[in-house]
């Protein structure tokens, strides 16, 4: 032990395997020069083959690309314009609200919207009258209906549906 006392400590860590300064400048040197050459060496080479394959491209297209107008996916698909789907349905809506036509499927007939609302206005919408039973009330054969004495839909302690007094309240069926 007494030996290692006279030794300094800078050489003492020599002594124990640690380094005796920072780095060494000519390594340090050398690794810079090496990744530069790498690099170099990785662009050149595929810039270089880039522009003598460039020439072996054929020209005429890609033949094996997908052709989207005849290889759709099935229904439903996503909408690829939305904004111009949407204005051409609402396009075709109006068309049908505003001209004649007929549908093909149906055979339906249509007119235009302002036309229907003018002939309903003048014709009136139909009216049953107070007392009227439905026909699909009526018994057969003109017989009165066996429930004649029960509460109607709409019937609640003398108040129509419309808030009325029910014909029953005021003495009728």
């Amino acid at each position: 032990m007494p030996e290692h006392r006279a030794e300094t400590g800078k050489d003492l860590l020599s002594n124990l395997g640690y380094e005796s300064r920072d780095i060494v400048m000519s390594t340090m040197v050398k690794w810079i020069i090496a990744l530069v050459v790498l690099i170099a060496f990785g662009i050149t080479v595929p810039a270089v083959l880039f522009f003598i394959f460039r020439g072996y491209a054929p020209t005429g297209g890609v033949p094996y690309a997908i052709d989207r107008s005849t290889n759709l996916p099935p229904e439903p698909r996503i909408q690829s314009r939305p904004r111009m789907d949407l204005r051409e349905f609402h396009d075709r809506e109006q068309e049908r609200l505003d001209t004649y036509g007929r549908n093909p499927r149906t055979g339906a007939i249509h007119v235009p919207i302002q036309q229907a609302i003018d002939v309903l206005a003048a014709r009136g919408l139909p009216v049953r009258t107070t007392g009227a039973t439905p026909p699909d009330a009526r018994q057969p054969d003109g017989a009165a209906a066996a429930t004649e004495s029960a509460p109607r839909p709409g019937d609640h302690e003398g108040i129509g549906p419309l808030g009325e007094a029910s014909p029953r309240a005021q003495g009728g069926r």
